[in-house]
């Protein structure tokens, strides 16, 4: 779900006789289902197709997908609310809904069919799971409840249904975050030390701890399909940083926006970019996209006079297509996309440009993230 092309620049220097092309982005409103104060694009497939929350009427929220040509469709729920976490090429959604009982479900969602409940690790009509990502080939990842007093990540296939992928060695805990197209997932576990990792997971090798960036909690957010890994941790001096993880280089730290101590990277396409979120040391939350050089404000690569803070990156596509939760020109919390673009050439030799428009925080957009995001569960608990 997730870009090979670097379609930003937080300045730009110009040399003599010199001219440079300016990437930015195109920012649209996804708006709401009808009756709903605010909207979450969580994420984003090759097609431009974006799903996330919406909410509605009554006092529930929805889980919605948004098409570039038929807008924003209510995914329904199981009988009391929904909220959509991953959506694959074929347009097929996963997500949790709470069902009539009040019990929250992981499901599967496509046109033929609408909502699935997946069940639970334990079949327990009491229990509760959590569906966060799909791929190509309808495979889930999640968490359940597995007995009284555990949680379990999960990987649900359509042929074989759901499957324990058990724990890093210790613990009660685990989540599956994200999925990429060879089935291998990443999350959060528990430890036989005691603390929370990151981890990946395939079914040849198991669980793989990921380890930290000097502290004692990591977390996986989302995995692409070279098994490079995106998600936060708690680092030596006890900021929370963004991170990309390799597998042959390991754990890099992706700093921060403006010398803050937080930030998490929420999504992660082929081309190794990140798009996430970040607090500022003034408590400004802003959205970032890192490519391989820094991490950049998303919010001085829009127009300025479209009106918008963009408070979080959650996804980003191959096409470099980003969705995510910001403050709409109206001062209303909605999703966005983002569609990278490049403006005409600067003529002017001899010019230092940069692009610099102010942005303010807002703490929903994190609030809801590591509500509802199993993985990040670790960094709250």
């Amino acid at each position: 779900m997730h870009v090979n092309c670097l379609f930003f620049l937080a300045g730009i220097l110009l040399a003599p006789g010199a001219a440079l092309a300016v990437p930015a982005y195109t920012v649209a409103d996804l708006g709401t289902l009808p009756g709903g104060g605010f909207s979450i694009g969580f994420a984003i497939n090759a097609g431009g197709q974006v799903v996330g929350t919406s909410g509605v009427a009554d006092p529930s929220s929805r889980g919605f997908l948004w098409d570039p040509a038929t807008g924003m469709r209510d995914l329904g729920s199981l009988g009391r609310g929904s909220e959509a976490f991953g959506i694959n090429a074929g347009g097929q959604v996963t997500g949790i809904s709470f069902n009539a009982n009040g019990v929250p479900r992981a499901f599967l969602w496509d046109r033929a069919t609408g909502l699935r409940d997946l069940g639970t690790l334990g079949g327990d009509e009491r229990e509760a799971s959590s569906g966060a990502d799909i791929n190509a080939s309808g495979q889930v990842t999640g968490a359940s409840n597995f007995g009284p007093s555990s949680v379990r990540a999960f990987l649900w296939d359509p042929a074989t249904g759901m499957r324990n992928l058990g724990t890093l060695g210790g613990g009660s805990f685990s989540a599956g975050s994200g999925i990429n197209a060879g089935g291998q997932v990443t999350g959060t576990s528990d430890t036989a030390g005691g603390n929370r990792h990151a981890f990946v997971w395939d079914a040849e090798t198991g669980m793989r701890d990921l380890g930290t960036l000097g502290g004692a909690l990591s977390a996986g957010v989302d995995i692409n399909d070279d098994g490079r890994v995106t998600g936060a941790s708690i680092t030596a001096d006890g900021g929370i940083n963004a991170f990309l993880w390799d597998p042959t280089t390991g754990m890099k730290d992706l700093g921060t926006l403006g010398g803050g101590s937080f930030s998490v990277g929420n999504g992660i396409n082929a081309g190794g970019q990140v798009t996430g979120q970040s607090i500022t040391s003034d408590g400004a939350d802003l959205a970032f996209l890192w490519d391989g050089t820094g991490m950049f404000n998303l919010n001085d690569l829009i127009d300025p006079d479209a009106g918008w803070t963009l408070l979080s990156g959650n996804a980003i596509n191959d096409a470099g297509q980003i969705t995510g939760f910001g403050i709409n020109p109206g001062g209303q919390g909605n999703a966005f996309l983002l569609t990278p673009v490049t403006v005409a050439e600067i003529p002017e030799p001899g010019t230092l440009a940069l692009i610099a428009f102010g942005c303010i925080g807002l703490g929903l957009s994190r609030r809801r993230i590591l509500q509802y995001r199993p993985s990040l569960s670790a960094f709250s608990r």
